[in-house]
């Protein structure tokens, strides 16, 4: 089965990476962004991309297995309905309304929020990590370079 996976805020600096990684791993990643930003995750791998400005990612046709929102711009309540009946919803955004209701989901039904929190890297983690790198598989986006 292929992962199909979404970035909200994929054009960020965690989401391009994450993107990347999602795509080495089998998934077929959708890059939500804005216009400008449409071209740039084409050629990082993008299976597909959704100009958020023109259409709402989570009321869509597509249904995802997983939606990343690195963005933390979307309620868990609107995401619902992109998310596969076993889907997960993975949030950057903190607040003690969104973990209860995060945890009221989880109890009624079979989606899942989680929030995304900083750890320290394991070593294997950073052996992947330098894999993609070295092998091309994931490109780091420099916006611009100051002087």
């Amino acid at each position: 089965m292929v992962c199909l996976t979404t970035f909200n805020g994929a054009s960020g600096e965690v989401g391009t990476f994450a993107m990347q990684i999602a795509r080495a791993f089998g998934a077929e990643p959708t890059g939500v962004c804005s216009t400008a930003n449409l071209e740039l995750l084409r050629s990082l791998g993008a299976h597909r991309v959704v100009d958020y400005t023109k259409e709402d990612f989570a009321r869509a046709w597509r249904q995802y297995v997983l939606i990343v929102d690195v963005a933390g711009t979307r309620p868990f309540s609107t995401c619902r309905s992109g998310l596969m009946r076993e889907g997960t919803c993975v949030t950057t955004e903190n607040s003690p309304a969104l973990l209860l209701q995060g945890a009221w989901f989880a109890l009624i039904g079979e989606q899942r929020m989680m929030l995304l929190r900083p750890r320290s890297p394991q070593s294997n983690d950073l052996s992947l990590l330098r894999e993609l790198l070295e092998t091309g598989q994931n490109k780091p986006v420099i916006e611009r370079c100051f002087h």
